[in-house]
This record gives structure tokens, C-alpha cells and sequence, in this order.
């Protein structure tokens, strides 16, 4: 026991010198009895509004969850251009990602949005009943009912609540929702309350938050607001189950009020249309369409297209990829594919277009992800070379092209609101322009003139005329809806607005600054004009997903909306101050163990009682730890177990471990990452090194390098580890090994086709180093040689919509079979085995908790021509 002491010992001593980015004492927090900020030098503004903002709407939250709970921790991240959130009960914590959010339409204020939504997350899910109430000893917070309930019921509340504040903040006040709501309802295609549950494939929008925040917000009025505090508590008491609390505080199970919310919703999109011509029919993710001119006619549009590809039992290949269309025969080319994300619009000037892809950097402020952050790379293709490079990175939140090939950009401002403006160079070269007090959405140039989509505080995006002599923006619109989708056509600049929550198309004429409206319907975005056909291009929605639409230009002049109240009113905030403001040693006190668990273990000499104990901290340096104490009834000896990682340098993970029963009790590994990118190409790479020694054995050590190469379609690993011990054992020679191990997967038209090879050199183990292959009960009994496998996968019978009982908790969706030849190959022997095999997808829910899983069967024949068959479960 002295030694596990020492290793304690050692693990706070770490925590005390180090923090994510290797200085001491980095991080530092602002406290309340409600809520502990953390963060990092150069955030503490950050912190103060985040305080005050969950100090002001505290009272409100408390009110809507009919809880209350104690020194929350809080901790801003720095994750680069990464705009998220979460909240765990299980540990008690709260992380909010600084970067404000782009792209999402009705957001006021990100960091108002982010810190309600997770909040009201951590009031509901700790409901137990009584606010007064303290966690159950044993167990602790995973005794939370409220923490068990289906994933819509959490997101659903929490979307309801970040949309109920401002008439124009949150998800519920934009009009995406409601249009995709109402694209499935006019299709009968809404989902059943088990599919909204288990989360099928296919297109979904948003998924649970989408259904869930309708559904909540139908509760909400239909019966009353305070009805969502009264189930939380009677369902948190844990007295009964979902539907039995859901009855006695509404008077039907969920399943009735859920066909109740479809039937309302059916009635009120009764009319849902959409404006035009349907000229695709792809669905999915599509964006930022943008015609293309050959020279003399524009002949092409090009667009940004998410396509995913089901390969396997619930294996999905995604396609990033720019199209080109042409508008003469509707045929269309892929002309970029790639593996990351777009995060930029499409920009053209002369033969050359551009757009943005995410990338990962290093360096930034958070230990949660190891110092890793999403940040921007801008790419020009030659449209008539077909040349593509990458051009700088950087966080580009909006860009444009001049037509002396400089490129105006803007990225978000980390030492308060606003935005840095930039000039990318031809030459390469950057120069900073302007520091603004706006926060830029969008760029587009046209003839000397800029337009920008920009953010004052507190307020959604508008468009504004940008003087590039001064850095003077002058509004061209004030509504307190949100405008984007720029682009220039004549004298014209088109746009789109969520003018009283319905996306449609504008046109906002620049000589005279009238606003002409072009869309009926309930959804239209990203117009492209083409001003010789009259065509108006834009994306609609449907409920497989967004497409192109096409229409003949209309004008409708029309007034710009003005706001039904002032929502600033909402953000002027009393200033909160801190009653106290700590350094790091603040976070040592989440070290608090939050589950206790009972333990019980067999193995192959005897069985163990005991009790095991699980915790973190909150900033994320030891995301996760725990200890056990066990009794050998056999023995009856005590044993223990220790075992913990930590982030305490940028790329570094290390894992410590120690337990008593092993002939290696003591256990050290590190991983270090050299590269980690989203690009196509060598994308991962990787050193590590683990440690695994005792008196008696002497030590262990395992040398790893890892890589993986990664193409549209197509991934690659490698992986070689060279075991080897610090003192031989008696009699034997010194240990010395290799494993190596190449892994390939490859989408194969619609399935998966699938390699293994892997070379072992490991003569001086004692315990069997060949892995079993199918077929055969036994592996091989040698040391050196390898293992070969290749097979092909692929759904065969789609369910369509799949198949389940929301009462069973069970929900069918594709059956997927393959073909398999596995072969263990050493001097001298050999095994080989070849067969088929069926795997059915499988979702099972219970009490909230939703598993995915392919329980499966397989047939074959060895190399001894015996027949076998085996059962499996793909997770």
C-alpha cells in the first residue's frame, strides 16, 4: 500500500507543476457558491461574461428544472474555430468552446446560447427530486433518473430553453427546424417516437435535437410550461418509469403525446412547398452554390456536396466533394473529393476557384483536447490546369477574392468581440488591416464594391457596405433577423433571411437600396443568379435533405421586418462580481471521487469482492481515474488498483496503472502525436512507448509507432511495436520481439472491402502470440510468422425504415453480409479458413440508454475441410 500512496503522491505533485500547456499554475478560476469558471491567461473576460450570464439566468434556469445545485464547475476552452459545448452529469462538469459560432443562423450571442443550453443540461439531468437533496452515496450521480432519458428529451429541453429568452436566439426561433419539421410532415414522414429515440441512419437534420425541441416546445404550450419542472422532478424521484411519470403529470405515456405532436404538426404544415424546381435529388448536406462562366456564356454551377456511402453494418463512408453541373445537359463531375470538412463558400474569379476545408493545429488553450483545435485552409483549383493547392491556413471565419488576386479575410477576435481583417497577398505575404468591433460572417466583392455580412454584440448578422479606405461599415439592412448568402448579379446583391423565422431569398438593389423578396415557400437559401436566363438557383429542403431548385426571377419589393421587442434588453446584464478568485489548485477539489460501485470479478484462480471509485477533474488533465479495492475470497488477501491518464503536456497522453495482483504490478505508457490532420495524405502519426515491471520480472518495454494514411474511400493503418524485456528469465535468453501489424479499409462500391496482414517475431515469449482466427479453436503454438485476412462486406436487405417495438425497446434496420479467407501462416503449419457471414443491425434502448450493436452469425469450412460456425457482436 505504500506504493500506491507513492504513486498518489506523485499524480498531485504532477498536478500541482503542470498544466495543459506545460506552465506552471496556468489555469485560474472565478468563484461563486454557484459556479466555478476556469480558464487560461488571456480568457479571463471570457470568464467574467460567462459568469455573469449564468449568475442572471440562474433564478430562470432553476425555475424551468425546479432545481438547484452547488459550485458547478465551468471551464472555457480555446478549441480553435470549434463552436460546441457539454455537459456531464456523471462528473458534474460544464466545458464551453469559446469560438463563436458560424453558420448557425439565430444566434444573438454565442456565449449566452452555449452557457443556458448547457446549464439547463446540468439542472435537468441532477433533478432528483428535492433541490435540496444531496446525490446517493452509493453510486452517486449515476443514481440520476433524468440522466437516463432519451437523448431528444435532453436536447429537446435544451434547445427549448436557449430559444426562450430572445424572440431571435436559439435553434427554435431560426426557421430551419421548422421547415425540416414541416418537409417531413407534408410528406407523412415524421418519425415515431422509438425513431426519434434510437437515432436510425439516414438524414435527419439534426436528429434528437431537431424532433426533441419541436416535441418539448408542443409540450410546453399545449400543456403548460411548468409541467416540464413537475415531470423532472416526479421523474427524478426514480419512483417510476418514463411513461408511468410522464402520466401522472400529463395524463398520457409519452407515445400518445408524441402522436399528438405529429398530429398538430401534420395540420399546421399542411401547406409546406417549397419554391421552384427540384433539379436535384441527392438530399444529404449540400451548400454554396455558385455559377461558373466558360468564358463567354455561364454554362456551370458548382456546389459543395456531403455524400455518405452505407458500406457495412453500421459503417458509413463520407465524401466531401465540390460538383460541377452543367446547366446545358444537367450532367454533373466531381472536380473536388477530400477528407475534410468544408467550412469556407465556394469563391470564383477568372478560371480559378476557391473554397475552405477544416484543418486540426496545435497549440491552443485547452487540456479536454490535448491542445488540439480546428482551424481553416484555403485551396485554389485552376478550372482549366485542374491544379489545386492549399494557399495559407489560418481561422478564416469569411473571405473574398479580389480581382488583383489579393484575398480579403476575417477571423474572430480572442481578446474581445469583433473580428481581425486581413489581406492574403499573392506573394504569400499577410498584412493586418483593420481591427474591427464587428464580427464578420461574410465577404463578397463585385466591382470595387465590398459587402459583408457582420455581428455588432448582442445581435444577429446584417449586411453592411465595407470601405476598404477607411474600415468603415455602413448598414444596408437592420432587422433583427439574420442575412448571409451573399452574391452579385448586375446591379443587385442577393441574400437570403429568416424574415419572421422562414428562410427565403432577397435581392437588395444597390442604386437605390431597395429590398425585393424572389422565394415563396418555406425554405430557400444560397441563391446563385444567372442574370442572361433569369434563373434563380438557390437550396431547398426536403426530408431526405437539402437540394438545388430552380425558378425564374420575380421581384417583390418589400419592407425589411422590423423586431416585435428589443432583444438587447435581454443581454444588459448587472455585472457580476466573484466572491473569490483562485489558481489551479481549485481543480484538485473535482478530484472528488463521483461514483462508488460495488465490485465483483472472477478470474482463473479465484473470485474478488470489493469496491471501485471513479473520478476526474474538471479541466481535463485526468479525464478519467479509478481505484479499487478488492478481497481474494479465496486468499483472503486485499488487492488494489490504480489506474488514471493524464493530459499534462500538449500531444502527450500518459496512462499509469498499478495493480497488486500482477507479476508486473507497475504499468507507464505515453503516446505522443507528431501529426494529426484532416487532409488526405498521412494524416496520423504517432510514438509511444508503455512500461510494465515488478521486482521479480524486471521490466517490460514496448517501443509503438503508428501512422495512417487516408484517402476519400480509403484508410490505412500501420502499426510496429518491438516488445522487449530489461533482464532475461532464468534459463532463457533475452526477450526480444516484433509485431507489425497493416490494416486496410476500402469502400467498394456499396460495401467494404476489408485487408489485414500482420508479421510477429517474438521467439523468447512464453505465452501464445498468434491471435486465433475463425475456424479453429486453437491458434497457433509458435513464435515467429503472420496473420492474412481479406474479406468483403456489404449491406444486403435494407429494412427502409426499419423495423422495432418502442414497448421491446428494440428497433431492426439493415442486414449486412459479407465473404471472409483468414490464414495464420508460421514454418511449417498452417491455418486457413474461408466463409460467410450475416450480421443484423440492431438498436436496443433501455431506460434512456441506447446500445448499438450487429449481432451476427457466420459459416465456413478449414483447412481440415471441417465445417464451423461462430457467433459474433459487432459494436
Amino acid at each position: 500500500m505504500k506504493k500506491v500512496a507513492l504513486i498518489l503522491l506523485i499524480l498531485l505533485i504532477s498536478f500541482s507543476v503542470f498544466n495543459g500547456n506545460g506552465i506552471a499554475n496556468g489555469w485560474q478560476s472565478l468563484n461563486t457558491q454557484y459556479f466555478t469558471i476556469f480558464y487560461l491567461p488571456g480568457f479571463e473576460e471570457h470568464a467574467k461574461e460567462v459568469l455573469g450570464i449564468l449568475e442572471s439566468y440562474r433564478p430562470r434556469l432553476e425555475q424551468l428544472t425546479n432545481n438547484r445545485r452547488m459550485h458547478l464547475p465551468v471551464v472555457i476552452d480555446d478549441v480553435g474555430m470549434m463552436s460546441n459545448g457539454f455537459a456531464d452529469s456523471l462528473f458534474y462538469r460544464s466545458h464551453l468552446y469559446w469560438y463563436p459560432m458560424a453558420g448557425l443562423g439565430a444566434v444573438e450571442d454565442w456565449m449566452t446560447m452555449v452557457s443556458i443550453h448547457e446549464y439547463a443540461h446540468i439542472l435537468h439531468m441532477t433533478n432528483i427530486g428535492d433541490p435540496s437533496k444531496r446525490f446517493p452515496r452509493i453510486m452517486n450521480n449515476l443514481a440520476l433518473p433524468n440522466s437516463f432519458a432519451p437523448g431528444w428529451m435532453h436536447e429537446g429541453f435544451a434547445v427549448y430553453v436557449e430559444s426562450s429568452f430572445s424572440n431571435y436566439q436559439g435553434r427554435l426561433n431560426d426557421g430551419l427546424y421548422t421547415a425540416y419539421i414541416g418537409a417531413r410532415s407534408k410528406e407523412g414522414n415524421l418519425p415515431s417516437i422509438f425513431e426519434a429515440t434510437i437515432n436510425p441512419q439516414g438524414f435527419h437534420l439534426d436528429g434528437i435535437y431537431t424532433y426533441g425541441s419541436s416535441f418539448i416546445a408542443f409540450l410546453a404550450n399545449e400543456y403548460g410550461e411548468e409541467k416540464l419542472a413537475e415531470f423532472f422532478t416526479t421523474h427524478g424521484r426514480g419512483k417510476s418509469s418514463l411513461n408511468k411519470s410522464a402520466v401522472k403529470v400529463y395524463g398520457k405515456p409519452f407515445a400518445e403525446l408524441w402522436q399528438d405532436w405529429v398530429a398538430y404538426e401534420t395540420d399546421r404544415f399542411s401547406g409546406f412547398f417549397i419554391d421552384g424546381e427540384r433539379i436535384t435529388k441527392k438530399g444529404g448536406n449540400l451548400n454554396s452554390p455558385v455559377l461558373v462562366s466558360d468564358g463567354a456564356n455561364i454554362s456551370n454551377l458548382a456546389y459543395q456536396k456531403q455524400r455518405k456511402v452505407k458500406a457495412n453494418a453500421y459503417k458509413t463512408y463520407t465524401y466531401h466533394e465540390i460538383i460541377l453541373r452543367n446547366l446545358d445537359d444537367q450532367t454533373e463531375e466531381v472536380i473536388v473529393s477530400t477528407t475534410s470538412p468544408f467550412c469556407l463558400p465556394i469563391r470564383t474569379r477568372e478560371n480559378k476557384l476557391y473554397y475552405g476545408v477544416r484543418e486540426v493545429g496545435a497549440g491552443y488553450a485547452n487540456n479536454i483536447e490535448k491542445g488540439f483545435g480546428l482551424t481553416a485552409v484555403l485551396h485554389e483549383k485552376d478550372m482549366i490546369t485542374g491544379k489545386n493547392q492549399a494557399l495559407f491556413t489560418a481561422e478564416i471565419r469569411a473571405y473574398d477574392v479580389l480581382n488583383d488576386g489579393r484575398i480579403l479575410y476575417a477571423d474572430a477576435r480572442r481578446d474581445g468581440f469583433g473580428s481581425n481583417l486581413y489581406f492574403y497577398h499573392p506573394d504569400g505575404s499577410q498584412e493586418l488591416l483593420y481591427v474591427l468591433d464587428y464580427l464578420i460572417e461574410e465577404i463578397a466583392f463585385s466591382d470595387d464594391q465590398i459587402f459583408m455580412t457582420a455581428k455588432e454584440k448582442h445581435r444577429n448578422a446584417d449586411i453592411y457596405r465595407f470601405s476598404l479606405a477607411d474600415g468603415e461599415l455602413t448598414p444596408c439592412t437592420n432587422t433583427p433577423y439574420t442575412e448571409g448568402g451573399l452574391t452579385f448579379a448586375g446591379n443587385k446583391l442577393f441574400f437570403h433571411a429568416n424574415y419572421n423565422q422562414v428562410y427565403s431569398i432577397y435581392a437588395y438593389e444597390l442604386t437605390t437600396n431597395k429590398v425585393y423578396k424572389m422565394t415563396e415557400g418555406n425554405y430557400a437559401t444560397h441563391p446563385a443568379f444567372d442574370q442572361q436566363s433569369n434563373m434563380l438557383y438557390f437550396v431547398g429542403l426536403q426530408s431526405e435533405g437539402f437540394d438545388l431548385y430552380t425558378k425564374e426571377a420575380f421581384y417583390e419589393e418589400v419592407e425589411q421586418p422590423v423586431g416585435l421587442i428589443n432583444s438587447r434588453s435581454f443581454y444588459e446584464l448587472e455585472e457580476v462580481r466573484a466572491e473569490r478568485k483562485s489558481g489551479f489548485s481549485e481543480n484538485l477539489k473535482t478530484l472528488v471521487p463521483r461514483v462508488t460501485l460495488p465490485m465483483f470479478a472472477e478470474d482463473d484462480q479465484q473470485t474478488y469482492i470489493g469496491m471501485t471509485m471513479l473520478g476526474q477533474d474538471a479541466i481535463g488533465m485526468m479525464p478519467t481515474y479509478d481505484a479499487t479495492i478488492d478481497y481474494g475470497l479465496d486468499d483472503g488477501k486485499l488487492g488494489a488498483e490504480i489506474n488514471t491518464e493524464l493530459n499534462i503536456i500538449p500531444r502527450l497522453s500518459l496512462d499509469l496503472g498499478y495493480k497488486s495482483r500482477n507479476q508486473r504490478p507497475f504499468r507507464l505508457a505515453g503516446n505522443y502525436n507528431l501529426l494529426n490532420r484532416l487532409a488526405p495524405g498521412i494524416n496520423r502519426l504517432s510514438l509511444g512507448v508503455s512500461f510494465n515491471f515488478g521486482e521479480e520480472d524486471g521490466m517490460e518495454i514496448v517501443p509503438k509507432l503508428f501512422t495512417r494514411l487516408s484517402l476519400p474511400g480509403t484508410q490505412i493503418d500501420w502499426q510496429f511495436q518491438m516488445p522487449f524485456e530489461s533482464k532475461p528469465r532464468k534459463t532463457e535468453k533475452r526477450r526480444l520481439g516484433y509485431y507489425s501489424n497493416l490494416q486496410l479499409k476500402h469502400n467498394l462500391g456499396k460495401g467494404e472491402l476489408l485487408f489485414n496482414a500482420q508479421a510477429i517475431y517474438d521467439p523468447q515469449n512464453t505465452i501464445n502470440v498468434f491471435p486465433r482466427i475463425r475456424g479453429y479453436s486453437n491458434v497457433l503454438a509458435e513464435k515467429k510468422g503472420g496473420i492474412f485476412s481479406v474479406g468483403y462486406e456489404r449491406p444486403l436487405f435494407s429494412l427502409n425504415k426499419g423495423l422495432g417495438s418502442w414497448a421491446l425497446g428494440v428497433y431492426l434496420e439493415d442486414l449486412c453480409g459479407g465473404l471472409f479467407l483468414d490464414t495464420a501462416v508460421a514454418k511449417g503449419n498452417r491455418q486457413i479458413s474461408i466463409g460467410a457471414m450475416l450480421d443484423q443491425e440492431m438498436t436496443v434502448t433501455f431506460s434512456g440508454l441506447t446500445l448499438k450493436a450487429a449481432p451476427g452469425i457466420g459459416i465456413g469450412i478449414n483447412g481440415e475441410k471441417e465445417p464451423f460456425y461462430y457467433f459474433n457482436i459487432k459494436l
